[in-house]
C-alpha cells in the first residue's frame, strides 16, 4: 500500500484570486474596478498562477525525505543488482584429469568500434570432472508385466570388435530405460556421448525426431530432472555420431547395489500419430566424455586491493572508491584493510550497516 501524500496547502489558482480580491478593500480601498480588464487583476492572477505552481511543489515530498523516513523505520534500500545469466565454457578437447575454472573469471562479448565489451564474471568455481563409465544397465517400463525390471550389461562389450549391447527390450516400448552410471558429479556439464552403432538399426522412429528424453537423477522431490539436448547427429541411434547434453544438478543414489550418478535415455510416451521403435537400437561402442560446463556469471568486475585514501585520525571521515555501484559482497573476501604502523599487520575492519550498536573500540564501516 503506498504511502498517502499529505496535503500541505489544498488553495489553488481560483482560490487565490478570488482570496486576494476579497482583500482589496481592506488594503487599497480607492481600487474600485475588479473586472479581469483591470491591469491589476492581471498582476494579481499572475501571481495566482505562480503561487499555485510552489503550492504543487510543497505538497511533493521528495524522495531524499522518503529515503530519510525509511531509514527512520529501519527500512533501507536494497543494494544494486546486476545481471545474472550462464556461461558455458568448451574445453578444446576431453581432459584426463580435473579441470577447474575459477571464480572471478571475466568473458565479455567483442568489443566494437561503438559499443564497449559487455564484461560478466564467474560467480564460483567450475569443475570439470573427467567421465569414468562404471556400468550400463536396461530397465523395462512399468507397463511391461512380467519382465525382468533390470538387465545389467557388460560395458567390456564396447572393446570387442563384434560386441554388442542391446539398450532395450527386444520390442521397446514407451517407458523402456537405458542407464548410466557415472563416478563424478557432473552437475552442469557438457557431455558427450560418442556413439558407435549399426545403419538404420533402431528402425521405426523419425531419426529428426527420436521419442527420446534424457535424464538425470537429482534427488529430492524432483528425483529425475530432464537434460537439455543440444545436438544428435545419431539419428536416433540409427547411425554412429555424437549426443551433446547440457546436464543440469545430480546427486549421488544407488540402484541395483551400484552407488552413483545416473544418466538415463528413457522411451517417452508417443505423440498422435508418431511411431516407436520396432527394434531396440544396439550399441557396438559407448564413450562418455566431459567436454565443459556451465557457470553463473553477473554482470560485474573485481576490483581487487583497491587504496582509498589516508585517514587523519579525527571522526567522520568519508572516502569514495573509484568504482561504483557496489555490488552484494562477500563478508570472507571483501573487507576493509587499515595499514598500521610499520611494525605491526594490517588491521581488518568489519562491514556494519549502522553504528547504533558500535562502541568506540570496534573496528567499524559503513559502505
Amino acid at each position: 500500500m503506498p504511502i498517502p501524500k499529505p496535503n500541505l496547502d489544498d488553495r489553488h489558482f481560483q482560490d487565490i484570486v478570488d482570496e486576494a480580491k476579497r482583500l482589496i478593500p481592506r488594503y487599497a480601498p480607492e481600487w474600485t474596478d475588479h473586472n479581469v480588464s483591470d491591469p491589476g487583476i492581471a498582476l494579481i492572477e499572475l501571481f495566482a498562477w505562480m503561487t499555485d505552481m510552489l503550492l504543487y511543489r510543497v505538497n511533493q515530498i521528495p524522495d531524499k525525505v522518503y529515503l530519510a523516513l525509511l531509514e527512520m523505520m529501519g527500512i533501507r534500500l536494497e543494494p544494486p543488482r546486476a545481471a545474472r545469466a550462464p556461461v558455458t565454457f568448451y574445453l578444446s578437447a576431453p581432459q584426463p584429469d580435473i579441470v577447474t575454472i575459477p571464480r572471478d573469471t571475466e568473458v565479455a562479448t567483442i568489443q566494437t568500434e561503438t559499443s564497449p565489451a559487455i564484461i560478466f564474471t564467474t560467480e564460483a568455481d567450475l569443475v570439470i570432472r573427467p567421465a569414468i563409465l562404471n556400468g550400463v544397465y536396461t530397465r523395462a517400463g512399468a507397463q511391461r508385466a512380467g519382465a525382468v525390471p533390470w538387465v545389467a550389461h557388460d560395458i567390456r562389450q564396447f572393446q570387442l570388435a563384434e560386441g554388442r549391447v542391446t539398450m532395450f527390450p527386444r520390442q521397446p516400448l514407451p517407458g523402456d530405460m537405458f542407464y548410466m552410471a557415472l563416478e563424478n558429479d557432473h552437475s552442469h556439464h557438457v557431455m558427450a556421448l560418442v556413439i558407435d552403432c549399426d545403419e538404420a538399426r533402431g528402425a521405426g522412429i523419425d531419426p529428426t525426431d527420436a521419442p527420446i528424453e534424457w535424464q538425470v537423477w537429482q534427488g529430492g522431490a524432483a528425483r529425475w530432472a530432464n537434460c537439455e539436448r543440444e545436438a544428435d547427429t545419431t539419428g536416433g541411434f540409427n547411425q554412429p555420431g555424437e549426443i551433446i547434453l547440457r546436464l543440469p544438478a545430480m546427486a549421488r543414489q544407488t540402484h541395483q547395489g551400484v552407488t552413483a550418478f545416473w544418466l538415463r535415455s528413457r522411451l517417452r510416451e508417443l505423440k498422435p500419430g508418431e511411431q516407436g521403435y520396432e527394434v531396440s537400437p544396439d550399441l557396438k561402442g559407448l564413450v562418455v566424455e566431459s567436454r565443459g560446463g556451465t557457470a553463473g556469471a553477473r554482470h560485474a568486475v573485481t576490483v581487487m586491493n583497491e587504496i582509498i585514501g589516508r585517514s587523519e585520525g579525527v571522526a567522520g571521515q568519508v572516502f569514495r572508491l573509484l568504482n561504483t555501484p557496489l555490488l552484494e559482497r562477500d563478508t570472507q573476501r571483501d573487507y576493509l584493510a587499515i595499514d598500521p604502523p610499520p611494525t605491526g599487520k594490517p588491521l581488518r575492519w568489519d562491514e556494519v550497516s549502522d553504528f547504533a550498536g558500535s562502541g568506540v573500540e570496534d573496528q567499524h564501516y559503513i559502505l
